[in-house]
């Protein structure tokens, strides 16, 4: 029979709760671990989102209506101050609150503050004319109400098309302008 004295039962307990103790933290410190690793590859650009979705947004300012976008989804932010938008259209009216140009992208950060978009991915546009306008960057100026454009702007008109590297678009003035080593050339 193995004789136990009581100091040794406290010793051995004393052990037992203190390898316990640290079992159970190493198991949580290696989960956390795990769930930041997870979230920081799979954090989107955006700040975390409540559950607001949406697939429609309209720019009203003095009661006229600067843009009207519509897209696949809408995620806003929790303070309501930026949203980003996948697959949309942006269509931006004048000031008889016509159509002027729609703006076809892959994507969009909006500041809903100033009503600024910034676009994202294949951009191509259409002025209500029929004009077809391509570039590589597009953002609208909310505070301006100017919709600008730059690196490799073509405006195709039938069977003609101007190239330059700028652009800007007044809606509200039903004004085009481009800018910046300008080549006009007619397809053959």
């Amino acid at each position: 029979m193995i004789n136990f004295k009581k100091e040794s039962w406290i010793v051995g307990g004393v052990l037992f709760f203190l390898i316990l103790g640290v079992i159970f933290y190493l198991n949580n410190y290696i989960q956390l671990k795990n769930s930041k690793i997870k979230s920081a590859l799979f954090t989107p650009s955006l700040p975390p989102v409540y559950n607001l979705q949406t697939t429609h947004l309209t720019s009203l300012a003095n009661n006229l209506k600067d843009w009207e976008l519509k897209a696949k989804s809408i995620f806003i932010n929790e303070k309501g101050k930026k949203a980003y938008a996948e697959d949309l259209k942006c269509v931006f009216f004048n000031a008889s609150k016509k159509p002027f140009i729609i703006v076809e992208a892959k994507a969009a950060d909006i500041n809903l503050a100033t009503q600024s978009l910034k676009f994202k991915g294949k951009i191509t546009s259409r002025a209500a004319t029929g004009e077809l306008i391509e570039v590589k960057k597009m953002y609208w100026d909310g505070e301006k109400k100017i919709l600008y454009g730059k690196d490799e702007v073509k405006i195709t008109r039938g069977i003609s098309y101007l190239i330059g590297e700028e652009l800007e678009v007044y809606p509200h003035q039903r004004l085009i302008k481009i800018q910046g080593n300008l080549k006009v050339k007619i397809k053959e």
